[in-house]
């Protein structure tokens, strides 16, 4: 037996221990490691469509069971007309292999080749190296540029030359850092006597054409084009990807030594399903660009500015530098977010020099609303709490402009744009200011005293009826014009205020006129969680006076409340009526207070 054994030892080729890629655990087992249930994790850490399956590409695998027991098609014949027919009019059925997800396409592309080497340029996708090292294969990394990761394509060229390189492996968009490559990219390195392949996994949030769809792939047979339909179809647990290439040999020779039956019947009929409904999948692609794009704000602001640095992306993830001013490590904020249930990708050497990184995914809004306060917790000095110290909240109360409503683009404009009507420039900055001096809780009185300030003494000064006038019609808008208000943009989830108005009565202390709150109200759903607008006909005198939060207070029957605001006025007004005030700074100045401070209030 002893000597069966170590036989058997002896047969395994020597380099297995280096044979390893990490990739994400299970949730079940990431569950038990940190004594919390699958439901409460929220997993920001493989780049999936949190949206789900759609509930028709469900019913395609469900159809599907009824095949079961017989073998799936080995050509793959349906899936590629559909794709032909959805996706890559201008190639041939046979011009397409499929596989048991991307990573199966890269694993036939390298043993079809059986390459001494292969060229990778770091940071990128891990499978790479680990494909090479599968294959016995020597990795040549040509790193990207410092800071920017953009490509080196020059040193790549020269890397391919002078090692006669036949294999190189590109994404695009770039995994983890989101960079894209350009057509004069991709052709330069086409032009080189090897074969190219751009991985194309996250190329539906890049806004961009696929390389498959341009003039390319007929210039260049050694063009290899990589898809899947893990990230936006949301079927990574299905495992279905392809290669699209003008290359008979190549595709020959994939087909040939491909597993016979890599496309399950179910795998088939997903695939199938979501390209039939991928208008209706492509909705919720947008909808995680969106939310990436406010990740990467949210990490950009200057609260964060000390600690870490987003990089960036086309895809639908952020990766992030921790500088070295952080208290923690990449590896220990990773660490206290598992711990928070929040799950992130932490790197290390894996793919690259990627220590001092992490990568969050885009995901859905309130993911982001916790992943941000528990960076928050983890990275800045103490906020809320120790400004509420044991201060027991019986109520929230809001100002709307700059707290609820995002209205850089509607209010302050329409100062800006009437200011310009009669004759006087002003700035955004100028509007800040005011507002930050005081007593600029309406913004009509506001708008004819920046006029006025601003003409010289011997021209006259519109009315404050004129001004509002005026106002108004930028405002609201004409026959011929949207209205600004059209511009205004909740800035706060909706899903946060909803469970902020289970655990406290909420009201809104605004100087805004009624049939304008009622109006942003309405057209975001949110007003059945406020039980008191206040409004300016509410009552004789605006904030600072504390007349209109006392009348909110008594509204909601409650006494000891907080009230944020954006401005000096709101703050006065709160402790005019004996409540605890919060000073937020509103958008486009910084577009993370707001979020935090509501979500820190959350846990107090």
């Amino acid at each position: 037996m002893e000597d069966r054994t170590a036989t058997t030892v002896q047969l395994i080729r020597p380099d297995v221990a280096t044979l390893k890629y990490s990739p994400v655990q299970s949730l079940e087992s990431i569950a038990q490691d940190v004594g919390l249930r699958v439901e409460d994790l929220i997993k920001m850490d493989a780049n999936e469509n949190a949206y789900g399956t759609p509930e028709e590409v469900k019913q395609a695998i469900v159809d599907a069971f009824s095949k079961l027991h017989i073998y799936p098609d080995p050509d793959q014949a349906l899936l590629k007309e559909a794709l032909v027919r959805t996706l890559h009019p201008g190639f041939t059925p046979q011009q397409i292999v499929c596989g048991a997800g991307s990573d199966d396409i890269l694993d036939m592309i390298t043993r079809l080749l059986s390459p001494k080497v292969i060229l990778t340029s770091t940071p990128t996708f891990g499978m790479y190296s680990f494909l090479a090292k599968v294959a016995a294969a020597r990795v040549i990394d040509v790193p990207r540029k410092p800071h920017t990761f953009d490509l080196d394509v020059d040193a790549i060229v020269v890397s391919i030359r002078e090692n006669a390189v036949p294999l190189v492996f590109i994404p695009s968009p770039n995994n983890p850092t989101g960079n894209v490559m350009s057509e004069d990219d991709v052709r330069k390195l086409c032009q080189e006597k090897c074969v190219v392949v751009v991985d194309e996994a996250y190329i539906e949030f890049a806004d961009m054409p696929s390389f498959a769809d341009g003039s390319l792939p007929s210039e260049f047979p050694n063009l290899v084009v990589c898809r899947t339909f893990s990230k936006w179809a949301g079927l990574a647990g299905v495992r279905v990807g392809y290669a699209v290439s003008t290359s008979a040999k190549l595709v020959e020779g994939m087909m040939a030594l491909k597993q016979p039956y890599n496309i399950s019947i179910p795998a088939d009929a997903a695939a199938r399903a979501a390209l039939a409904h991928r208008e209706k999948i492509m909705k919720t692609v947008r909808l995680l660009v969106e939310e990436k794009e406010r990740l990467f704000a949210l990490l950009s602001s200057p609260m964060f500015a000390p600690y870490l640095r987003p990089v960036p992306s086309k895809a639908n993830f952020v990766l992030c530098e921790i500088l070295p001013s952080a208290a923690l490590s990449a590896v220990e904020v990773a660490q206290g977010l598992r711990k928070r249930g929040i799950l992130i990708r932490y790197f290390g050497s894996q793919g690259g020099a990627l220590q001092n990184y992490i990568r969050i995914s885009s995901s859905l809004p309130w993911h982001t609303d916790r992943v941000i306060h528990a960076l928050a917790q983890l990275l800045l000095p103490p906020a809320v709490a120790e400004i509420m110290g044991d201060y027991r909240i019986e109520g929230i109360l809001f100002d709307m402009d700059g707290v609820l409503a995002d209205v850089s683009a509607s209010y302050r404009q329409a100062i800006i744009l009437t200011a310009k009507y009669f004759g006087v420039e002003v700035s955004g900055e100028d509007v800040a200011k005011a507002k930050a001096a005081g007593d600029a809780n309406n913004d009509w009185k506001l708008t004819r005293r920046l006029i006025e300030q601003a003409k010289p003494a011997d021209q006259v000064v519109p009315s404050l009826d004129e001004v509002t006038a005026k106002f108004e019609e930028y405002y609201q808008g004409t026959p011929e014009n949207a209205g600004l208000w059209t511009t205004e943009k909740l800035i706060i989830d909706k899903s946060l205020l909803e469970k902020l108005s289970a655990k406290h009565p909420l009201g809104i202390v605004t100087g805004r006129p009624r049939s304008d709150a009622r109006k942003f109200l309405e057209h975001y759903g949110i007003g059945s969680y406020f039980k008191a607008v206040v409004c300016m006909e509410d009552t004789p005198r605006p904030k600072p006076d504390p007349a209109p939060v006392a009348h909110a207070l008594q509204q909601l029957g409650v006494s000891r409340a907080v009230l944020i605001g954006d401005t000096v006025d709101d703050i006065r007004a709160a402790t005019g009526a004996g409540i605890k005030g919060l000073g937020v700074v509103a958008p486009g100045m910084n577009p993370l207070s707001v979020p935090v401070v509501v979500i820190e209030l959350d846990q107090c």
